[in-house]
C-alpha cells in the first residue's frame, strides 16, 4: 500500500477537494462533490419577500447580531471549553468509496490556553464488505496480491494542536476482505503517529464538523456578509462569502428561523466557488445557551446532498462544560510525548 493511499484512508473529509480530486485520479470517476441528481437545492429555497424601507432597520439588527455571533463563536471554541459529542455516520461507504460499515464516533474536544485536543473512539456496526470499484486508472491500490480488498478504518485517535505542535496518534484496524464471500481473510491492528504543520487542524479533524453542526458558521468561515432578506414564512436569509474549511472559497446561504434566539441558522447551504449547486447542507435542531452563546443541541452535515455520493454526519452534544479541559489536554500531551509504540508508522506531513 502506498503512503498516499494510506493517508487518504486515514484522513477525514475536512479536506473535501483534496479527497475528491485524489479519488478521481485513482478511480477514474467524477469528482464526489458534484451533484448529479435531478433535484436541485434551488427548488427548496424559501420565498424571499420584496424589500421595503421599514425592513432595513430589522435587517441591520440581524446583521449586527449575526456578526457578533460569528465572533463570539470563535471565542467559545477557543476555550476554555470541554465538549463531549457523538457523531453517527449511517453511510457504509467512506468518501473514497470503500465500504467500511456504518459507525459511531464518541469524541471529546478540549481547548485550554493555546492548546486544543481531540480524542475519538470509533465503533462499527459490522465488518467491511467487498466493493468492486470498477475500472480504474493504473494499479488498484485497494487490492492486495491475492485480490482481497484492503480496508483501513480508524478505531482510536488522540490529537493535539497548538502554536508549536500538531500531532496525532492513530490506532487503526487493517482488514483484507475476500471478493464474493465477503469473508475477512486477515485482520490486525496498526498504529501511526502523524505530525502536521504547527497549529494544523488535521490532528483534531472532527472540530470542523462539530463547529458546523452546532454553531454554523463562525468568523473564520465568513469573510463578508453580502445581504440579509426576510423570508415569507418568517426569519431571515443571510448570504455570505467565505471559506469551507481547508477546501477553498465558498458561498453561504443561511436561513435563520424567527425563533432562533442568538441568530443560530437552522439551515445552511454551502456552495464551492465555481459550482452551481450546494456542496454541503447543514441543519440544526434544538438550542443550548451556554455562557451567553447559543448552540444547537444537535445537527446534521450532508456532503453532496441528493446525489449518489451523499455522505451524512449526525452530530449530538453530550457534555458542554468548562471543567475537564486542562485535564484532557494534559492526558493527550502525555500520550503524544511518550515513546512511539513498537511497530508504529511515523509520518511527517509538515512538508506536504
Amino acid at each position: 500500500m502506498s503512503i498516499g493511499w494510506t493517508e487518504l484512508m486515514r484522513r477525514d473529509v475536512a479536506m473535501l477537494i483534496f479527497h475528491s480530486r485524489l479519488a478521481s485520479r485513482l478511480f477514474g470517476v467524477g469528482v464526489f462533490l458534484l451533484i448529479s441528481g435531478s433535484k436541485t437545492m434551488g427548488q427548496e429555497k424559501d420565498t424571499v419577500l420584496e424589500r421595503h424601507p421599514h425592513q432595513d432597520a430589522v435587517a441591520s439588527s440581524v446583521r449586527d447580531a449575526f456578526s457578533q455571533r460569528l465572533t463570539n463563536g470563535e471565542l467559545f471554541f477557543g476555550g476554555p471549553i470541554h465538549i463531549v459529542f457523538e457523531i453517527n455516520i449511517p453511510n457504509s461507504l467512506s468518501l473514497n468509496s470503500i465500504d467500511i460499515g456504518p459507525h459511531t464516533e464518541l469524541c471529546t474536544y478540549s481547548a485550554f490556553g493555546d492548546l486544543r485536543a481531540m480524542t475519538v473512539e470509533t465503533t462499527y456496526e459490522r465488518d467491511p464488505v467487498f466493493r468492486d470499484l470498477g475500472q480504474v486508472v493504473g494499479q488498484r491500490p485497494d487490492l492486495d496480491d491475492d485480490g482481497n480488498q484492503i480496508v483501513t478504518r480508524p478505531l482510536h485517535k488522540e490529537g493535539l494542536s497548538g502554536p508549536s505542535t500538531s500531532k496525532a496518534y492513530i490506532m487503526s484496524e487493517q482488514l483484507r476482505v475476500r471478493p464474493g464471500s465477503n469473508r475477512i481473510a486477515m485482520r490486525f491492528k496498526s498504529a501511526s503517529v502523524d505530525t502536521y504543520p504547527d497549529q494544523s487542524n488535521n490532528s483534531i479533524y472532527r472540530l470542523f464538523w462539530l463547529r458546523q453542526a452546532v454553531a454554523c458558521p463562525l468568523a473564520s468561515d465568513v469573510e463578508r456578509i453580502m445581504g440579509i432578506r426576510p423570508l415569507a414564512k418568517g426569519g431571515h436569509e443571510v448570504e455570505a462569502r467565505g471559506l469551507m474549511g481547508g477546501a477553498g472559497p465558498a458561498e453561504w446561504r443561511l436561513n435563520i428561523a424567527p425563533e432562533a434566539k442568538g441568530c443560530i441558522p437552522r439551515e445552511a447551504f454551502i456552495t464551492f466557488a465555481g459550482h452551481d449547486r450546494p456542496t454541503c447542507l447543514v441543519k440544526t435542531f434544538g438550542r443550548l445557551d451556554y455562557g451567553g452563546f447559543v448552540l444547537a443541541e444537535r445537527g446534521s452535515v450532508t456532503i453532496s446532498p441528493d446525489s449518489p455520493q451523499e455522505y451524512r454526519m449526525d452530530i449530538r452534544l453530550l457534555v458542554v462544560s468548562r471543567e475537564g479541559a486542562e485535564e484532557h489536554i494534559r492526558a493527550v500531551e502525555k500520550r503524544l510525548d511518550g515513546a512511539i509504540p513498537d511497530g508504529a508508522s511515523v509520518f511527517d506531513l509538515r512538508k506536504r
